[in-house]
């Protein structure tokens, strides 16, 4: 699988499967992606490799990092030093990302009310270290 920007610049080869796929509902995700909700595949570190062009990083808060294509700007990934061995990829920059499927929700206390996704997974308002 292949991980790529919105101008095909930057793109990261996945060689394993996820360990978690979710949707995020917090308002950082939010504002980073102009989206009301995000969904993410959490890959180990070692799974990743940068294949083409370059991710800058923007430190939201201490140990925050969201990682954006150096040309575009796009967001592709998001990591926390609470979980250091892994990277939190935006799934729609997945070429298949159609075949990970989000099981679960996380931050739902932060949820947009006027957003209902009908779906009958587990809900949880803190991060995904909790499901």
């Amino acid at each position: 699988m292949i991980a790529r920007c919105f101008c095909e610049s930057t793109k990261i080869e996945i060689s394993g499967t996820p360990l978690w796929v979710a949707y995020c509902h917090c308002e950082d995700c939010r504002r980073m992606t102009g989206a009301p909700v995000t969904a993410y595949a959490s890959f180990r570190n070692e799974y990743l490799k940068l294949q083409a062009g370059e991710l800058q990083y923007y430190e939201s808060s201490p140990g925050i990092d969201w990682g954006s294509c150096s040309n575009c700007h796009a967001p592709m990934t998001y990591q926390a030093l609470k979980c250091p061995d892994e990277t939190h990829l935006h799934l729609i920059t997945i070429d298949k990302f159609d075949d990970l499927t989000p099981n679960f929700h996380v931050h739902c206390s932060e949820g947009v009310r006027w957003l209902n996704i009908a779906d009958n997974w587990p809900r949880y308002d803190g991060s995904s270290d909790e499901a």
